[in-house]
């Protein structure tokens, strides 16, 4: 597969260090496809009624993961990164946004699905400017989800699971 979208002819022109995160980002996009199809597939086929929405958007926003392979075939390696990097972070959104929110429990899985976007970022990034983004990004959006999702679902910073 790597073969196919970064042949042997891109590699032999790019410095070492994009050398080695090319392959990276191409199995990483891979991953990501798989992974938020299969996770969405799953949720709905659970939760068919509360969760097609969530689903349609999912399977929308995973299309920048082709995109970006695409991108690495022509390329443009840098705004391939960033397509990755969109595609995460859009779906980990949609995580919160558009699933319906019935306990505090999804405040941690939002949590985890955010460190873990992080993370897969830190992979899929060709410079280190796009990780500080992702980063600030990331905790201002948990910010912002904590303070106008999960409190007032929580009815603000009073009773027993405001904690």
């Amino acid at each position: 597969m790597l073969k196919l979208f970064f042949p042997e002819s891109a590699r032999a022109t790019l410095a070492l260090a994009e050398r080695k995160r090319v392959p990276v980002l191409v199995y990483m996009n891979m991953v990501l496809l798989a992974f938020f199809v299969l996770a969405g597939l799953t949720r709905y086929r659970a939760f068919p009624e509360r969760s097609l929405t969530f689903f349609i958007t999912l399977l929308a926003t995973s299309t920048l993961f082709p995109l970006s392979l695409f991108l690495v075939r022509l390329g443009r390696y840098s705004l391939a990164s960033y397509l990755s990097t969109t595609g995460m972070l859009l779906n980990t959104l949609w995580v919160t946004f558009l699933l319906p929110v019935e306990n505090i429990n999804e405040l941690y899985r939002f949590s985890v699905y955010l460190i873990a976007s992080g993370v897969a970022n830190s992979l899929v990034s060709i410079k280190r400017s796009q990780v500080r983004f992702y980063t600030v990004t990331s905790l201002l959006l948990y910010a912002f989800v904590l303070a106008f999702v999960y409190l007032p679902f929580l009815g603000g910073l009073k009773g027993a699971e405001s904690s």
